[in-house]
């Protein structure tokens, strides 16, 4: 049996590209809704080792409404999994060819959503914060050793450094 597998590649420039060619996708799909998309995750920080899955949080003015497009999602290869552990957001995924590997990760959150600027928040400290970016890095390099194969548990193990980070985030006023 095939398994994801949790495997960093070196930052690649064309992860930005990807981004856009994906928000144009989104903004044809989901013509009715207002949306303000963002790049976040390790493929939106120059530099930060990755698996090479484009993360995009978009805010919406309703999230319910987004359920409504989970047929269309469906036909451009999005696969709706509802909120997936986080209250108040709504998750998608793309897979890649072998069905197991992932290409793209959708995160909707309604406007104003505390998690999802928290996400952003912490893509933002990262890139400003170098010792931040380098403990960030080291965690995930050591999960993806440790659980090469084991999705939750390399989430499990990055929590505890992302959850100081998120705590010194909140320290510091320029993040607030």
């Amino acid at each position: 049996m095939i398994q994801r597998e949790m495997k960093l590649e070196r930052y690649n420039n064309k992860w930005p590209e990807q981004y856009q060619e994906i928000k144009e996708e989104l903004t044809r799909l989901l013509s009715g809704l207002e949306l303000e998309c963002h790049h976040f995750g390790s493929t939106s920080i120059k530099g930060m080792a990755s698996k090479p899955i484009i993360d995009v949080l978009i805010f919406v003015n309703n999230i319910s409404v987004v359920d409504m497009y989970n047929n269309s999602m469906l036909q451009s290869g999005y696969v709706a999994k509802g909120e997936n552990g986080i209250s108040g957001r709504r998750y998608f995924v793309k897979y890649s060819k072998d069905k197991i590997n992932h290409l793209v990760h959708l995160h909707f959150y309604e406007k104003g959503d505390l998690k999802g600027l928290q996400e952003l928040r912490f893509r933002d400290y990262l890139i400003e914060n170098k010792m931040a970016f380098t403990r960030y890095l080291e965690v995930k390099v050591e999960a993806s050793k440790k659980y090469k194969v084991n999705p939750e548990a390399y989430q499990n193990h990055k929590s505890t450094v992302i959850d100081d980070i998120n705590k010194e985030i909140t320290k510091t006023k320029a993040f607030k």
